[in-house]
């Protein structure tokens, strides 16, 4: 899947059903010959950072936000956010990957950093991400700080109008006159 690396956000068609990715945006952080993984940024959980106990109980939250959940695969507690002081793994120009608690704790007592607690993420083996690509799932752009961290209710519909009518839409229900009935 070349062309798709860290930064890239993968935004589901209009028309993808699938429960784990209806409406959802997916901020990838590692693509590599065995596969590719990502989060979703814009699926909170309803639990907050401060509910989640060990080494958050009490603690002083400066940013008591949401945990989202970042996709179907099991996995630890990540944190997508501005500061590089804890930063562990650089996804993009100013936006970077934390998982060590104690990074994630510092996280969650400041304020001054945009950040998102993520928990679990969403992977692809080998080729299924391209695959799902050229079937029409997945619309793509590379990621900016504004939009990875946009309000979660609304940017998923944001990216799509961005990226035009057509897409939204989605590849196989255009109606233009040159549209070829066997994409139907």
């Amino acid at each position: 899947m070349a062309g798709f690396g860290p930064g890239t956000l993968m935004v589901s068609v209009p028309a993808m059903f699938d429960v784990h990715f209806f409406r959802t945006v997916v901020l990838l952080f590692q693509n590599s010959d065995d596969g590719t993984a990502g989060v979703i940024v814009n699926r909170p959980t309803g639990s907050k950072i401060s509910e989640l106990g060990g080494e958050f109980a009490n603690q002083t939250c400066g940013i008591d936000q949401p945990v989202y959940s970042g996709g179907p695969v099991e996995g630890p507690l990540l944190a997508i956010h501005e500061s590089l002081v804890w930063g562990e793994v650089g996804i993009m120009p100013g936006v970077f990957l934390s998982s060590n608690k104690n990074n994630l704790v510092e996280l969650a007592r400041q304020d001054k950093h945009r950040c998102r607690f993520i928990a679990n993420y969403s992977g692809w083996g080998k080729g299924q991400l391209q695959d799902e690509i050229d079937a029409g799932g997945w619309l793509h752009l590379m990621g900016t700080p504004e939009l990875i961290f946009a309000d979660d209710e609304t940017i998923w519909r944001n990216i799509c109008e961005r990226l035009g009518t057509d897409v939204m839409l989605g590849p196989k229900f255009r109606t233009d006159s040159n549209h070829s009935p066997e994409l139907n």
